[in-house]
């Protein structure tokens, strides 16, 4: 469990406003925020128009229909209510978004334990491109607190994440995958998802059909049925309610689906 305290010092007068004194963050909560932070986050620096210093920014992206998506609203909560949510783009895209240095400290040195290795070194690299210092906390390389994993798998799912059954009786399949873009020829955090859950297969890299993306992709994927149902159950404490939709209507779909006698 993480504590942060905040105190408003000495003050003459009562204040006008009760705050909470501390506010209790769960580790779950931060693994499962840094799972999606890796997944579908990003973070840059900038020059500002109004001055001549840099500025910071952390994202997080989530398509949504008609309202915020509930992984947004969590990991904002996650965080401790820090940041906006702005959106929608396009008619769908939402963005979690800081650019305080103090909240963008705050976040980092909170998800800094569970992420990977890439996402710590855009976080170095936005801050010392400010002339800022970093956190020391966040000075460590170790990596996650005992128990927490299968958490930041889940998050990294919740945004990355597919699961789905198809076919007609005796012809069903069934997938669950985390596809990831790469330069590289497996990306660590599908080798870590591998290492977490023990189950499923990685495979790539290889340029996908689609047009809109422009690296080679890697895919973490298991269809066997026993392992899908597996992986649901295990990270299942821990899944927002769009792939919990997902996972159930999958397994129903593909149980239905079985051979007639």
């Amino acid at each position: 469990m993480v504590r942060v305290f905040r105190s408003r010092g000495f003050e003459s007068r009562p204040p006008r406003k009760t705050l909470p004194t501390s506010l209790v963050v769960m580790p779950h909560d931060l693994a499962w925020a840094a799972g999606l932070f890796d997944g579908k986050g990003s973070a840059c620096s900038s020059e500002r128009r109004d001055r001549p210093s840099r500025e910071r920014r952390m994202f997080v992206y989530q398509a949504g229909r008609g309202e915020t998506p509930e992984a947004l609203l969590r990991f904002k909560r996650a965080v401790g209510d820090r940041g906006n949510i702005n959106g929608p783009y396009r008619d769908r895209l939402f963005q979690w978004t800081t650019k305080k240095h103090s909240a963008f400290d705050e976040v980092m040195t909170m998800l800094w334990p569970w992420l990977s290795d890439a996402k710590r070194v855009q976080l170095r690299r936005s801050t010392e491109a400010c002339g800022r210092l970093m956190p020391r906390e966040c000075s460590s390389s170790s990596s996650t607190e005992s128990g927490t994993e299968l958490a930041w798998v889940a998050g990294f799912f919740d945004g990355e994440g597919y699961i789905g059954a198809n076919g007609s009786p005796g012809m069903r399949t069934l997938e669950m995958s985390i596809a990831q873009a790469t330069t590289e020829s497996v990306p660590p955090t599908l080798t870590r998802v591998r290492l977490a859950l023990g189950v499923g297969t990685l495979y790539g890299p290889r340029m996908p059909r689609s047009p809109w993306s422009k690296l080679p992709q890697c895919v973490w994927r298991t269809n066997a049925f026993e392992d899908v149902q597996f992986v649901t159950a295990a990270l299942w404490p821990w899944l927002g309610p769009v792939k919990r939709a997902q996972a159930r209507e999958a397994l129903l779909r593909y149980r239905a689906l079985v051979r007639d006698a």
